[in-house]
């Protein structure tokens, strides 16, 4: 019976021990967490090497690194968080803070091995500079820190070949930037001397004196200045304006004895004048904060880049690339060359722009006391040899090349061909009443002129609209698109820019397909494509225009719709005649005696806005020989007013 007892005693005390042991094992497993893998750690560490910035984890605030439990070596960096210890092995690279030569880095994971008290991982580093990159590996080492392993950040971690207090650096050289060039590689835009005028504000005796002195010399706003110069520290160049060599030199003795004023001499890429083709050849300038930011790397203070026109849409090809070399930076400001992302030179970009040509074009825009532009173009070849936009308000827009305004009267010559290919005849009688009625629409003539029972060569060459609207009904929408897509008028796409030819669609509304007959209603036209219609009447044949012959692709028809793809050599001929009895008997009589080959052409009135009696542009379209050329005038009233006389300005010019 004792025995029985003795038994059960022991039997209980093995119990009592087992549950011990199992409770202190539930209780390591519910308090102690079991935690990361090595390699777990280190891949949740690394998206905060693509997210920091040199201030973060200042100013005891945590940053990206800190957050996700990075680590510094006390002994290496005492008193500085993760965050700004990678600030300073990393910031000269500029992806940290888009202030150097490579964008935001991206860092991934290679193997991972563990250790005895440790691990350490291999991570691949890209930095993207523009579309290329330099590419290295580091080693992360990993500690366990409370059970948990933790990444640390060190030189090492940044690339393999840095030691302690060591950190990365680069040297950019910047590549000259291409020119370019015109007809004969002239050189159109390219490097040349200006000088940069400022003011030291520690020298300046009087701001305000100073500040008015530079408005009056320079046009710039005074207040405005003096406002800048006293914000500035005491030794900052406060920069007022930069001036082509030869715009300093007059003014030179107004303004270099001013005290306080200083000057800086440089080297900037320019056009041969500030009027020459200045819209479409655009202009280039000082990279901006924005720029920077946006650029991947690829552009850093001090970087020109291309603002407009085809400085911008060739800036690629002008700017270059540059060569960075990464250095290992060590202690004593030594730098040890680790790798190069090398570049190339800028290179030129040619055009057609002919010199002489052009400069014919700006000197007949910019007499006008309106916005104008003109384009003039080789028929044989489509080559643009001018593209001047003038604003007497000093605007950039490229008028010639982009700007969509109502055609008008010139438009006529496509809607002449319309007419043409449905058999009217320069002889068949259209008449030509002062006013006609469409679905009670009333259109009229220039200042209500009627000429009776006219014929169609007279209804063109006097440019009656009310024959044109009352024939609308021999014409539909399709054959007018049609027409117009044949005389290359939405050819533009294939300029080698960005650029406009034509708008015309399909208009099955009676009235605003009447109005399109007269290049109103909702068809639209630059300057270029206005040439363009007038080269393939003058060529015989649809003309393709060509501006940056390397950079043409497939033009494709703008807004134009389908043409026929060929144009008709009866019809050619009849346009032709059409278009030189215009010069000779018509609207533009004031050409017929310009030098050189008989002027072949076409006025344009063209009414916008909503004003009674509205407001108009002035065109006029025609060609010279070889020479196809067309003529703007914003708000310039009558195309005998205002564009047929800029026509002779520039022709007289190219024959000077």
């Amino acid at each position: 019976m004792n025995r029985i007892r003795s038994l059960t005693a022991r039997t209980w005390m093995l119990i009592a021990a087992c549950a011990v042991v199992l409770a202190l094992v539930v209780t390591a497993v519910l308090v102690l967490p079991l935690g990361d893998s090595a390699e777990e750690a280190a891949e949740r560490a690394l998206p905060a090497l693509q997210q920091t910035s040199p201030e973060d984890g200042a100013a005891g605030g945590e940053g990206p690194l800190a957050a996700a439990g990075w680590i510094v070596p006390e002994a290496d960096a005492p008193g500085t968080g993760p965050d700004e210890e990678y600030a300073r092995i990393a910031s000269g690279m500029g992806g940290l803070d888009s202030t150097g030569p490579f964008g935001p880095p991206a860092v991934s994971l290679g193997g991972v091995t563990e250790h005895s008290g440790g691990a350490e991982a291999t991570l691949h580093w890209t930095w993207p500079h523009g579309d290329r990159a330099w590419e290295h590996t580091s080693v992360l080492r990993l500690e366990k820190r409370d059970g948990e392993w933790a990444p640390v950040m060190e030189p090492r971690a940044v690339h393999a070949d840095l030691q302690a207090g060591e950190s990365l650096g680069t040297q950019v050289d910047r590549p000259e930037r291409g020119r370019i060039l015109g007809a004969g590689d002239e050189v159109l835009a390219g490097p040349q001397p200006v000088v940069v005028v400022g003011v030291e504000p520690r020298r300046a005796e009087d701001v305000e004196e100073l500040s008015d002195a530079l408005e009056e010399h320079l046009d710039i706003d005074g207040d405005a200045l003096a406002d800048r110069i006293e914000a500035a520290a005491d030794d900052a160049f406060v920069e007022v304006i930069t001036l082509r060599r030869d715009d300093y030199d007059e003014v030179s003795d107004d303004i270099r004895l001013l005290p306080g004023t200083v000057f800086r001499e440089e080297e900037q890429p320019l056009g041969r004048s500030r009027t020459f083709a200045a819209a479409t050849l655009g202009s280039a300038g000082p990279a901006t904060a924005e720029d920077i930011e946006n650029s991947e790397g690829r552009h850093t203070a001090g970087d020109v880049v291309g603002r407009s026109g085809l400085n911008r849409a060739f800036d690629g090809e002008l700017g270059g690339l540059r060569t960075v070399v990464v250095n290992r930076v060590d202690a004593e400001d030594g730098k040890h060359e680790l790798g190069t992302v090398e570049g190339e030179e800028g290179s030129d970009v040619a055009t057609t722009l002919d010199v002489d040509v052009q400069e014919a074009a700006d000197a007949a825009t910019a007499d006008g006391d309106k916005p104008a532009a003109l384009v003039a173009l080789r028929p044989s070849d489509g080559h643009v040899l001018a593209s001047s936009s003038s604003d007497p308000e000093g605007g950039a827009f490229d008028r010639a090349l982009a700007s969509r305004y109502p055609p008008g009267s010139i438009f006529k010559v496509a809607s002449g061909l319309a007419l043409l290919r449905a058999g009217v005849t320069p002889e068949d009688v259209l008449a030509c009443p002062e006013t006609t009625d469409v679905e009670g629409k009333v259109f009229t003539n220039a200042e209500d002129f009627g000429l009776g029972e006219s014929t169609f060569a007279e209804d063109f060459v006097q440019s009656c609209n009310t024959a044109f609207v009352d024939a609308a009904t021999r014409a539909d929408g399709e054959a007018l698109a049609s027409a117009a897509a044949d005389l290359g008028m939405g050819l533009a796409n294939g300029i080698g820019t960005d650029a406009f030819g034509s708008a015309v669609p399909v208009e099955d509304d009676p009235v605003t397909h009447a109005a399109m007959m007269i290049g109103q209603g909702t068809a639209e036209a630059s300057p270029l494509g206005a040439a363009v219609m007038a080269a393939s009447v003058a060529q015989g044949e649809t003309v393709e225009p060509v501006l940056v012959p390397e950079a043409v692709e497939s033009a494709e028809e703008g807004g134009s719709g389908p043409g026929t793809g060929e144009l008709e050599p009866g019809h050619v001929e009849a346009l032709q005649e059409l278009m030189a009895e215009t010069v000779t008997d018509g609207t533009a009589s004031a050409l017929r005696d310009v030098p050189g080959p008989a002027v072949h052409g076409k006025t344009g009135t063209a009414e916008y806005g909503g004003e009674t009696p509205p407001r108009t542009h002035s065109w006029f379209v025609g060609y010279q020989g070889d020479l196809a050329f067309a003529v703007l005038v914003e708000d310039g009233g009558f195309g005998a007013e205002a564009a047929v006389p800029m026509a002779e300005d520039f022709l007289r010019a190219l024959h000077d």
